[in-house]
């Protein structure tokens, strides 16, 4: 007996679990659905949110959908979307994100995004990471010494050198304080950022590659497959991610070797 989807009424051979033309889950998996979309919802009503999302769809996907492409962690990261959806809120707290944009920055934050697959994101972050680091390179090696030796030259008695000494001291740290309150600065900017929208940026890419997926009307019978294959990680853009934190720790100790020839 055919089974007949419930959204766009396509029979389906009974080997199938999914519509051949739209990809929803036919009736045999309706009831383990409904009793995991309950199960939600019960757990949202324990943190005082609405029951009435326990139909398990987030901006008319499917949650069982949306779990398959997030892969590792889905049992933690669909909460929080489906918390967003019914509070009608961007923010969360993604706390892998955070910790890497704290401790390394904008580059940092870069590699769970492209651990993740959000590589407009990651590519973004990267490049401001790359030219923060370069901007701190450079006034770490501002070239005080020429002021100094411009007062210096205008100054001849012997006890005046020991001023112009400390003054040179002064000048050279200046740049160099500057420098670390700027990298402090965009570290914690990127904390603070990244560890609040970081899941919503997540679930408006699950969002809108799902429901490319769905375009193109792949294999029904792989349909599954395909979405996971989709999302999920990537231990190879995950190396991509640290290979380019590598690079730019190149390129910073390039500068300083370039503007200490010249």
């Amino acid at each position: 007996m055919n089974n007949i989807c419930s959204k766009c009424n396509t029979q389906n051979e009974p080997e199938y679990t999914y519509c051949k033309n739209c990809g929803t889950p036919l009736k045999q998996e309706t009831d383990t659905q409904e009793k995991k979309a309950y199960s939600q919802a019960e757990s949202f009503n324990n943190q005082g949110v609405e029951t009435e999302y326990k139909m398990g769809h987030t901006q008319g996907i499917d949650n069982e959908e949306i779990a398959a492409f997030i892969g590792k962690k889905s049992n933690e990261i669909l909460p929080k979307f489906i918390k967003m959806e019914i509070t009608n809120t961007k923010t969360s707290w993604c706390w892998p994100v955070a910790i890497l944009g704290f401790l390394l920055g904008p580059l940092g934050a870069a590699i769970w995004f492209f651990y993740r697959k959000m590589y407009k994101p990651a590519f973004v972050l990267s490049v401001v990471g790359i030219l923060i680091n370069i901007i701190v390179t450079v006034l770490t090696l501002g070239d005080t010494a020429a002021w100094a030796d411009i007062i210096s030259s205008s100054l001849a008695s012997g006890d005046i050198n020991d001023i112009l000494n400390s003054s040179q001291n002064i000048l050279q740290s200046v740049p160099s304080l500057i420098a670390d309150f700027i990298e402090e600065i965009v570290n914690i900017a990127t904390f603070v950022v990244t560890g609040i929208y970081g899941y919503y940026i997540y679930k408006n890419h699950c969002i809108k590659k799902i429901k490319e997926f769905k375009m193109y009307q792949a294999d029904p019978m792989h349909y599954r497959l395909g979405i996971s294959a989709l999302g999920g990680t990537s231990g190879g853009m995950l190396a991509l991610g640290i290979a380019i934190l590598m690079l730019s720790e190149y390129i910073t100790s390039f500068i300083k070797a370039i503007i200490a020839i010249f």
